[in-house]
């Protein structure tokens, strides 16, 4: 199994204490500046209805959680089993309570809903879910807001679609698509019968009782908590948002709005928008100012151009959304245009830029790096240091290359052994000095990889032509003799001038 790693968590304080090391630069570190790397595949993010909170949900990495409304971010995973997280939702009236999708890469027994009573300080699995989910990104939880208890503080109906058309990595998914529903807060969940049609990997929205869903069949309704439905739209769904009392959908090609009543839909002005055979997706409309609307345009065939697009006057006129990312240590590659309008404020927003989280306050023009604590990047393989200096460490990692540090991680050098601008997949690395790094660079997840050798710090690498076959995922050092060290099964006796394999290891 691949074990997401919060590199924050590598080195020792001289008080006894464990503190972060975070990826960043040697002018970054000087500065002070608090870092946060990302590294790992965004699945949604959202805020809670007082906008004072958000949860992020990332592919192999679980949730983290703001408390301070996006600016900064730190882990939540004590009782959360999953090793993602593919949707979550506030409890509407009540920030401490949470529903979140347990995803993976492969069906799962830990995959499934979760829930959080104590603001994701601890989670608990309640309907667990042979899914894998991990390429899901839609809002599947929806909470009926006028079903509030105060005397328990929980809004007791809380739904749930399931996936339909499961993409696992690995594996093969239980397919049972459909609504599921709790009327106990999320605490016990009943599948709802004959929902597949309407409700089964759907994005899901209520408003004052009324259930919505939009999914591959269309944009539907139910007044009676999932049992009956009523089609409003046929045609794929792509993203669904509630506008006041009225829909919003994206659709491949359209974006339309619902009349009064649901009595028919009319179109919004996306024409300047289209590109070819690009879809719409992810339409969300600010719940502070219903003029404004996101949504972002996938490239189809996929060359991973996929701009943002907001509008401010409720669909009649458009502005490509601006990136502004130079804290990023990791390259940043394009991803989903997840958004989530602040509540209250209509300038904030938050949103994803390659691996990390951006956040507005210009109405959704401008999405600004605001990453801090998310450090979540997978390390390619077992972690050592030098074996005579312990502040000499290289890391390599799968999807990001990897990164060495001089001075005991207080601050880093992004580091290419592949040669991709976009990333990399290496394993097991190692710095038998400052100067020397050797790894195992792999074509993809794990694959065969061959054994490549820095002798000027990581700036430039050889490819050694050793392949290294084996599932030994570690590399380490000798502290008698530091010409002496292993990568995987490869060993050098002459500071990684020559190598041979040891096939027995």
């Amino acid at each position: 199994m691949l074990v997401p790693v919060d590199i924050g968590v590598v080195a020792q304080a001289s008080s006894g204490r464990w503190e972060r090391v975070v990826l960043r630069t040697p002018a970054q570190a000087a500065a002070n500046f608090a870092g946060g790397e990302g590294g790992q595949w965004p699945r949604g993010i959202v805020f809670s209805a007082d906008g004072n909170r958000a949860l992020l949900c990332i592919d192999v990495a679980g949730a983290y959680l703001s408390e301070d409304g996006g600016l900064s971010w730190n882990v939540r995973s004590n009782g959360y089993l999953a090793r993602g997280c593919a949707s979550a939702a506030f409890d509407p009236n009540n920030s401490d309570r949470i529903v979140a999708v347990g995803a993976n890469s492969a069906p799962h027994a830990a995959n499934g809903l979760y829930l959080t009573e104590d603001g994701a300080r601890s989670w608990r699995q309640v309907r667990p879910a042979m899914i894998s989910g991990l390429h899901e990104q839609r809002s599947q939880i929806a909470w009926d807001e006028t079903t509030y208890d105060a005397a328990t503080r929980k809004t007791r109906t809380v739904y749930w679609s399931r996936v339909e058309g499961d993409g696992a990595t690995w594996g093969t998914p239980e397919e049972r698509p459909a609504l599921w529903r709790s009327d106990d807060g999320g605490a016990t969940w009943t599948e709802i019968a004959n929902s597949k049609e309407a409700a089964g990997g759907a994005f899901l929205r209520c408003r004052n009782g009324v259930l919505f869903s939009g999914n591959r069949r269309g944009v539907w309704r139910s007044p009676d908590k999932g049992v009956t439905w009523t089609k409003l739209l046929a045609g794929e769904v792509t993203g669904l948002a509630l506008q006041g009392d009225r829909l919003v959908a994206s659709l491949p090609q359209r974006l339309v709005r619902s009349r009064a009543g649901f009595t028919g839909w009319d179109d919004l002005n996306v024409g300047p928008l289209r590109n070819g055979t690009d879809v719409f997706r992810f339409v969300e409309v600010s719940p502070a100012d219903p003029n404004r609307i996101a949504v972002w345009r996938e490239s189809v065939p996929n060359t991973w151009n996929w701009p943002r697009f907001v509008s401010r006057d409720g669909g009649a006129s458009w502005t490509q959304v601006a990136m502004s990312t130079p804290e990023a240590f990791l390259p940043v590659n394009s991803r989903q245009g997840l958004w989530s309008w602040h509540p209250t404020n209509p300038d904030v927003a938050l949103s994803i830029g390659g691996d990390l989280v951006t956040r507005s306050t210009d109405g959704g023009r401008t999405l600004r790096w605001s990453n801090a604590g998310n450090n979540a990047i997978l390390v390619g393989g077992m972690l050592n240091f030098n074996a005579k200096d312990p502040d000499v460490i290289f890391v390599g990692s799968q999807d990001y290359n990897g990164a060495s540090t001089a001075d005991g991680g207080r601050s880093w050098t992004y580091r290419n052994p592949s040669g991709n601008g976009w990333g990399g997949f290496t394993y097991a690395g190692y710095a038998l000095s400052k100067s020397v790094l050797a790894v195992g660079d792999a074509p993809g997840w794990g694959g065969g990889k061959r054994l490549k050798v820095s002798r000027d710090g990581g700036s430039t690498w050889n490819d050694t032509g050793v392949d290294l076959a084996g599932t030994f995922e570690t590399a380490i050092g000798s502290g008698v003799d530091p010409r002496v060290a292993f990568v995987k099964e490869a060993r050098t006796a002459d500071g990684a001038k020559t190598w041979s394999r040891r096939t027995a290891c």
